[in-house]
């Protein structure tokens, strides 16, 4: 088993019982975390939320550097000191400067905490345009559900190191690859099976193309798929719908479509 990353060097007697100080340099690293060039920086991820944390601690124990608790107490702070002995007390004025949705609990881990996807396995989810951190967290959890092989933020969309992103994805982030940065048209290149796009006007979900290779193609939330995107896309397929609804959500449709591989595979 690897061992912890290296930790920044000061003792046990430096700790503070509670971190309180909002102007520490500490507080402020942290909080700089939510910004991207920051973490490109530092090469570190915040992860905040009680769910997203418990699946941090429980799948890449290796890459947590600290643990963060306004309660020090309970089964969630026990499983974060038998990972770490990095487990520190904060204010709630120190957790709501942190983020508003932490919930009292954030951690700090280093980037490789996110594995990079195979792109010779499937069905991967290929999001070339997904903007909003929401939506493309609920994909990843949904992959995640339904046995995807990965997921792959474009060139384009929202980054995935965001904590808004970690947080939406309830941890799933930690138990499936993801990669991101790289450019559509490249991946269309380079993976294996069928490329399908989701998209209105598309024909019906085929179980017996589900049941080859193939991996999915979610749009842009207002926008769905480019003339471009779709022109190197397989197939294309749209979810029927018997209600009044204009189209659903790309959340919700990734949901369906990955539903549907599982079902036939």
């Amino acid at each position: 088993m690897s061992t912890l990353p290296q930790q920044p060097s000061f003792t046990m007697a430096d700790r503070l019982p509670i971190i309180d100080n909002l102007r520490s340099e500490r507080v402020r690293n942290v909080v700089a975390l939510g910004r991207r060039s920051f973490r490109i920086k530092r090469g570190l991820l915040r992860v905040e939320g009680p769910q997203a944390v418990r699946e941090l601690l429980r799948f890449r124990p290796q890459m947590v550097r600290d643990v963060y608790s306004v309660s020090p107490e309970g089964e969630l702070w026990e499983l974060a000191q038998s990972v770490t002995k990095w487990c520190h007390q904060v204010s709630p004025e120190v957790a709501k400067a942190v983020g508003d949705e932490t919930q009292g609990i954030f951690a700090v881990c280093t980037t490789d905490a996110l594995e990079p996807v195979d792109f010779e396995k499937w069905p991967l989810v290929i999001l070339p345009r997904t903007q909003d951190p929401g939506n493309a967290g609920t994909i990843i959890r949904s992959a995640d559900a339904f046995g995807a092989a990965g997921v792959v933020m474009c060139r384009g969309s929202v980054d995935v190191t965001s904590p808004k992103v970690i947080r939406s994805s309830a941890g799933s982030i930690f138990h499936i690859p993801v990669s991101a940065g790289v450019e559509f048209s490249t991946v269309a290149r380079h993976i294996g099976g069928k490329l399908i796009g989701a998209a209105g006007g598309g024909g019906p979900l085929s179980q017996e193309e589900l049941r080859q290779p193939h991996s999915w193609v979610f749009g842009n939330e207002a926008e769905g798929l480019t003339s471009e995107e779709i022109a190197q896309c397989d197939a294309l397929v749209s979810v029927p719908m018997s209600g009044n609804a204009e189209s659903l959500n790309v959340g919700v449709a990734a949901g369906i479509c990955l539903f549907a591989s599982q079902e036939a595979r």
